[in-house]
């Protein structure tokens, strides 16, 4: 019996090759070069991914910067309605998710690859959730003196993710932001 396309991750990967993900988008690397995935368990090229460098960096931080200023201006809540709903359209597709993980990593897929998939979602619709939570401090620091202070995203940072659970790594550092 064939595979649904959709949930098939050899389709999926192949569907995702070689291109890095910039605003929105999935693009070819700025030098074209790519390099092979292989299944862990087989040994055999599954798809290809793209070789990035400092300029496909330089216009990623660029694309990032210009929607900071943007996300720095909106109302907590309203980016925390938006992170959740990250998270709730991650939820739409954990299967697709989780094979894709089975396929890169070699995990097994009902005890690692979608459990990982799963707390992925969960992470952005948790953190979401917190957004209208954030409250600054007030700091003792002089009594003819009130010192205040607010949380607010201040810039784009750049992470370098692990490989054994890179989904997962990535949301607890994109999430909370």
């Amino acid at each position: 019996m064939p595979i649904d396309p959709i949930l098939d991750p050899s389709s999926l990967a192949r569907e995702l090759s070689g291109r890095h993900l910039i605003n929105g988008e999935l693009v070819a690397s700025q030098s074209g070069k790519n390099f092979d995935v292989l299944n862990p368990a087989t040994g055999k090229v599954i798809g290809q991914a793209a070789d990035g460098d400092a300029q496909d960096v330089a216009i990623a931080v660029g694309v990032a910067k210009k929607a900071q200023k943007d996300w720095a201006e909106r109302p907590a809540r309203e980016r925390g309605k938006l992170v959740a709903e990250c998270g709730r359209v991650l939820m739409s597709h954990t299967e697709e998710l989780g094979r894709l993980i089975a396929l890169e990593s070699g995990k097994a897929l009902r005890t690692e690859s979608r459990v990982e998939a799963s707390v992925l979602a969960d992470m952005f619709v948790f953190f979401g959730g917190l957004a209208s939570e954030l409250k600054g401090e007030t700091v003792p620091f002089n009594p003819n003196m009130m010192t205040l202070t607010t949380r607010e995203p201040v810039g784009v940072v750049g992470a370098i993710i692990p490989w054994n659970v890179p989904l997962l790594l990535m949301a607890i550092k994109v999430a909370p932001a």
